[in-house]
């Protein structure tokens, strides 16, 4: 027994079981049967645990924690007729929140359901690491984004009223900012187009006003230039 393997069990008897397999794999002296099994035990008592984690969002009647957690159970691990036929019991008996329409795409969302800042994936409420993308979610990402959102729509707008140069450049500092940091997330992305495409039209808008501006005034000298030779000649 390696030292890997000694972690991975070490690992597996505290209860972080896809730790313990990702450990495991790195291990030399193991078999592919015996690592198969191991797998298999690791992915048998996670099964348990989501199994106890529904249970416990029914009783507590959270919808979003029982749909997060079986979408969840899916991406890990695929269908489960044991919790399919738990959670389509849950389903039946909690309590849907109420839905609205997203601010940056047409999708339907519920008023209190929770999401990763980074990929915007729907997650158990009391998870500390987003079970998509694999990140750490913190409270300070959940604020730092709805102040970086904030921001890029107050900067367009302000950008828009009066276009100047300085000006774009603050709202496409935040439009990298968003993409570098939570360019994964649907929402982000939605915002990041529709801010693009703001801008584009704020330019050729203001083209547009210089070109008549231009053509406005170019009519106005000719036809002074005109009025005057007229006045000249019945001089």
């Amino acid at each position: 027994m390696d030292e890997y393997q000694i972690k991975a069990n070490s690992l597996f008897e505290d209860g972080e079981y896809e730790e313990a397999i990702s450990t495991m794999a790195l291990s030399a002296s193991i078999s592919a049967e015996d690592y198969k099994k191991f797998v298999a035990q690791c992915n048998s008592f996670m099964t348990e645990q989501y199994n106890v984690l529904i249970e416990q969002a029914i009783q507590d009647d959270d919808y979003n924690e029982l749909v997060a957690l079986h979408e969840a159970y899916k991406k890990r691990f695929g269908e489960n007729e044991a919790i399919e036929g738990l959670v389509s019991d849950g389903l039946k008996r909690v309590k849907v929140p109420s839905l609205h329409g997203c601010p940056f795409c047409d999708e339907m969302i519920s008023d209190e359901a929770k999401t990763c800042p980074y990929c915007g994936e729907s997650i158990p409420e009391l998870t500390d690491k987003c079970p998509y993308c694999g990140k750490n979610i913190t409270p300070e990402a959940s604020e730092e984004l709805k102040s970086l959102i904030h921001d890029l729509q107050y900067y367009l707008e302000r950008y828009i009223q009066r276009p100047r140069d300085g000006r774009k450049a603050e709202v496409e500092s935040y439009i990298r900012k968003a993409k570098m940091y939570y360019g994964n997330n649907p929402k982000v992305q939605c915002l990041v187009k529709e801010t693009e495409e703001s801008i584009k039209e704020t330019i050729a808008n203001g083209k547009k006003v210089i070109r008549n501006t231009f053509i406005s005034l170019s009519y106005t000298f000719l036809f002074y230039v005109y009025d005057s030779s007229i006045y000249i000649r019945k001089q």
